[in-house]
């Protein structure tokens, strides 16, 4: 994952160098809802550190919480980068002058948005078997691995961010 995040920044950041037409004045800033999007994926990985706390101590109602509560992250981070992506749409689509800007945007988010659907199906079996019963202090490595792909999307996305919206 870490060479296909790798590869799109560099494709992105040698397309932005060779483009004599990036950003026009038509086409604004990116969307308020990217920041808020980065406030998300914050709870999402607080939310998972939570649930990995809990569970190591053998609280599972805590620990369903917090796995409820990062469930819930991952839905609401989906559903504004569709909302983001509409209000550049809108934005672009009523511009002159096309340029390879709202593409690059594009391309960087929804590969991002593809890892988070990814990562969505094991936040869903993880619910499945905490919801069984099938965690526990001793045995919680799902509940660990899930924690790491979170943070490495996180860290992946306070690159891409940046990337875009200040170059």
């Amino acid at each position: 994952m870490s060479m296909v995040f790798l590869a799109s920044l560099v494709a992105y950041f040698i397309t932005r160098h060779q483009s004599e037409v990036w950003r026009t004045e038509e086409v604004p800033q990116l969307p308020w809802g990217l920041w808020v999007s980065t406030l998300i994926l914050f709870v999402l990985s607080g939310a998972m550190h939570r649930a990995k706390h809990f569970i190591r101590q053998n609280q599972v109602a805590p620990f369903q919480l917090w796995l409820n509560i990062a469930t819930l992250a991952v839905v609401a981070f989906l559903g504004l980068q569709a909302y983001n992506w509409r209000v550049v749409a809108s934005e672009v689509l009523t511009a002159e002058v096309r340029s390879l800007y709202s593409f690059s945007f594009y391309l960087l988010t929804v590969i991002h948005a593809i890892h988070v659907v990814g990562g969505f199906v094991p936040q869903l079996i993880v619910k499945s078997k905490a919801k069984k019963g099938i965690y526990t202090a001793e045995s919680y490595e799902g509940v660990g691995l899930l924690t790491q792909y979170w943070d490495f999307l996180l860290i992946v996305w306070l690159v891409l961010l940046p990337s875009v919206w200040f170059f």
